[in-house]
């Protein structure tokens, strides 16, 4: 990038930041614009178009300078042409922006950034955004937004695998802030909607309908990966390696969230909720153990209709003791773990336990301790996302003093239980839960 375009943009920037102390300082004491501050505000809204205009000029002649051998070694097979022209609207259309693929965007930024290197125009869009600070969304910064398909292609890798966030309740939003009317009331409890059978010519008896309000507030989980030059030069490397890389951090993160987010920063998870439950051992059971009864309790603490949904979560550690558990001799394993024909059982590759989905997991706890064993519905859980997924950025000049640039990644989310206790039963003495904990043995 030329050292005239990072000049205007920056001049760009410090106008814009002057434009926006007047508006903040009007608006801090509720009040318009004096004479005085609107005769500022207009002229600096001048200096800011012809600045644009200035930019937009800059970048086209950069443009036009880097046409030739030094664009042909940024794109690899594509043609210079095709490399710099936006005139027909079609690359700007284009959700990848015009790259073939994330590698050949990563290697457009890393020469962009280069003393003397050519600019590719296709950055451009992104380029011309000023900012107050340094940031990797902001061209003025060295930074540039990554096309939408790369992004919702992380996105869509953050969701593969044992990804929890599709089995929840889960919303969009576009604002960072969102609240959902819930009851917690039963056809059967003291409060909320209720059913009377009326004898004809009866008044209908009324009740209330009780609602509580659930409050999200979205937290920003965050991925910001150097790469080095090497792994910039092969293109293909970067575009398998680095994506699968954040989204495999990403969807760890998310998960852990889910089961065991403290609430402060993050998400509260459903096994840290007030309406989690643990079921413990069996009387005088060993340590070390697994037993029948441990799963069968576990299963009957959930709520009805939580068993056509519900997924087992444990270690690891766990899974060879999944083989030890026995059954009355005219009944079916409890633990199956492939089909008959010995393929994995589709939708749940680790196995069935007594009929439900065992998935192992890192998340869960040691073996024998408390919450190695975990049996969930997540249909109680409510998560909210910030609309458009994954955000992500690049910058070219924060590790520029170790030869590599830095890519980041954002995802906004919050999750909570959407029932605040333990479900009180209309007969029996035990309470439900959609989310139990085996205790210690």
């Amino acid at each position: 990038m030329s050292k005239e375009l990072r000049e205007l943009q920056g001049k760009k920037a410090d106008a814009l930041v002057e434009a926006r102390k007047i508006t903040t300082i009007a608006a801090s004491e509720g009040r318009d614009l004096t004479e005085e501050e609107t005769k500022g505000y207009d002229a600096i809204s001048v200096k800011i178009k012809t600045l644009s205009a200035a930019i937009d000029r800059e970048i086209d002649m950069i443009s036009a300078e880097a046409q030739g051998a030094a664009v042909a070694k940024v794109v690899g097979h594509e043609t210079p042409a095709a490399t710099n022209t936006f005139g027909s609207g079609e690359k700007q259309n284009d959700p990848k922006g015009g790259f073939q693929s994330f590698g050949v965007f990563a290697a457009a930024v890393r020469v962009a950034g280069q003393a003397g290197g050519a600019f590719d125009r296709r950055l451009a869009p992104e380029a011309s955004m000023g900012s107050t600070y340094s940031s990797g969304g902001v061209g003025a910064d060295g930074g540039f937004l990554i096309p939408p398909e790369f992004s919702t292609e992380l996105f869509r890798l953050s969701l593969d695998g044992d990804a929890l966030l599709p089995l929840t309740r889960n919303a969009d939003i576009n604002s960072n802030v969102m609240s959902y009317p819930y009851s917690e009331a039963t056809p059967w409890g003291a409060t909320g909607v209720k059913a009377y059978w009326e004898g004809e010519g009866d008044e209908m008896t009324k009740t209330k309908l009780s609602a509580k309000r659930l409050d999200m507030r979205l937290h920003r989980l965050g991925a910001l990966v150097p790469v080095t030059q090497e792994l910039l030069d092969d293109t293909q490397a970067l575009s398998s390696y680095l994506i699968e890389e954040m989204s495999s951090a990403i969807r760890w993160k998310v998960n852990d969230a889910i089961l065991s987010g403290t609430g402060a920063g993050m998400p509260t998870g459903c096994l840290a909720s007030s309406a989690a439950m643990t079921v413990p051992k069996e009387s005088a059971q060993p340590t070390m153990t697994l037993v029948l009864n441990n799963v069968t309790r576990m299963i009957a603490t959930l709520p009805p209709g939580s068993k056509r949904t519900a997924i087992w979560i444990l270690n690891n550690d766990v899974l060879p003791y999944l083989h030890t558990i026995s059954t009355p001799s005219n009944a079916p394993p409890a633990f199956v773990q492939t089909a008959a024909t010995g393929a994995l059982i589709p939708n749940a590759p680790d196995g069935l336990l007594l009929g439900m989905p065992v998935i192992a997991s890192q998340h869960a706890n040691t073996f024998s301790s408390v919450g190695d064993v975990n049996l969930i519905d997540l249909k109680y859980y409510r998560t909210t996302t910030k609309s458009g997924g994954i955000s992500t950025a690049t910058s070219m000049h924060l590790y520029f003093d170790q030869n590599a640039v830095a890519f980041r990644a954002t995802f906004r989310m919050d999750g909570k239980s959407i029932i605040s206790a333990p479900i009180v039963p209309n007969k029996g003495s035990n309470n439900m839960s959609p989310f139990v904990l085996l205790g210690a043995r």
